[in-house]
């Protein structure tokens, strides 16, 4: 006689604590993932990680007239993307490529709008597009977050439906994180360690399994902060990797090369926290007006992979 007995218990996730209070604004929706007896098609996240991977993501701000993502239609989005990817991967086989799709949400916006915070969220259909796509794909799908006045905890706390989806991220953009008196594209924003640390500390329990999805856990969570200036992380040293997250700092910033390699050392080498990673502006797109936010010229993938320290993510605009 064979007795199979079981038992079994649930765990909610607790959304992640506020510390300010503000008022509602929408909040995006995201698909979760069933639980069923069919093999996971998510299986293939839990073999990503950095430093054995390399990361290749790809950045868009919705309703920006230009972009690699917002120039070409999802075809040939991802054929660029699959071309690109197999240069990486040839040039250094010892680090397998995982691309991704980034996509800001929130954006700063001009006005201050009901909240006065300067920023909203993109479109929840949007984002759940992308979302889709880069799932399909076997693809990581990253929220980097413009989020102007608003304060930062309670920012991430709203997109937390989608953070517990095993293959989405989070990226923190202090350029655009600002004070009270602060304007987007007029004044420059920067974010404190002991706020990144609590965002840290939130992806962690999440990544640990305190935090499930449908009684899973998750794999370890990847956390982006770009950085083109030195004040903008003024005490870069008090931010604390902790198990569980990927911190990853993103020497952003446009121009040419030897600018670029300059802020590279600074950001990614004298003041790394954790992970290098580095940002290449594309240049101008067919039908695009010219921009002046761009690289010039463009670093080749070569170039790209002779940094020193070599990035674990590159990301183009």
């Amino acid at each position: 006689m064979l007795i199979l007995a079981g038992c079994g218990s649930s765990r909610s996730a607790p959304q992640a604590q506020k510390t300010t209070q503000h008022p509602a604004r929408p909040t995006p929706t995201a698909t979760r993932v069933p639980l069923n007896l069919a093999p996971d098609p998510n299986a293939w996240v839990w073999q990503v990680d950095v430093p054995a991977n390399r990361l290749l993501l790809y950045y868009y701000i919705p309703g920006a007239p230009w972009g690699f993502i917002g120039t070409y239609n999802d075809h040939d989005l991802l054929a660029r993307i699959k071309d690109q990817s197999q240069q990486y991967a040839q040039l250094d086989p010892s680090h397998p490529v995982i691309s991704g799709l980034d996509i800001a949400s929130p954006v700063v916006q001009p006005d201050p709008g009901p909240n006065g915070y300067y920023s909203t969220f993109s479109s929840p259909d949007l984002i759940q597009h992308y979302l889709d796509l880069a799932t399909q794909q076997h693809m990581l799908f990253f929220l980097d977050m413009q989020i102007g006045r608003a304060p930062l905890l309670p920012e991430v706390a709203a997109l937390w439906p989608y953070l517990q989806l095993p293959n989405v991220e989070l990226a923190l953009d202090p350029e655009f994180a600002l004070g009270p008196g602060g304007i987007p594209d007029v004044n420059l924003g920067q974010m404190q360690a002991r706020d990144i640390d609590a965002v840290i500390n939130e992806l962690a329990r999440l990544a640990e399994g305190q935090r499930q999805v449908d009684s899973q856990p998750l794999p370890p969570k990847m956390l982006i902060i770009h950085q083109w200036q030195e004040f903008m992380l003024p005490d870069w040293y008090n931010i604390h990797a902790k198990p569980g997250v990927r911190v990853i700092t993103c020497s952003d910033g446009f121009g040419s090369p030897g600018s670029k390699l300059g802020d590279y050392q600074v950001f990614d080498n004298q003041q790394l926290v954790q992970y290098p990673g580095f940002k290449l502006f594309y240049p101008n797109f067919p039908g695009n007006p010219p921009h002046p936010t761009l690289d010039s010229p463009l670093m080749s993938p070569a170039d790209v992979l002779k940094l020193n320290p070599t990035p674990v993510m590159v990301m183009y605009q």
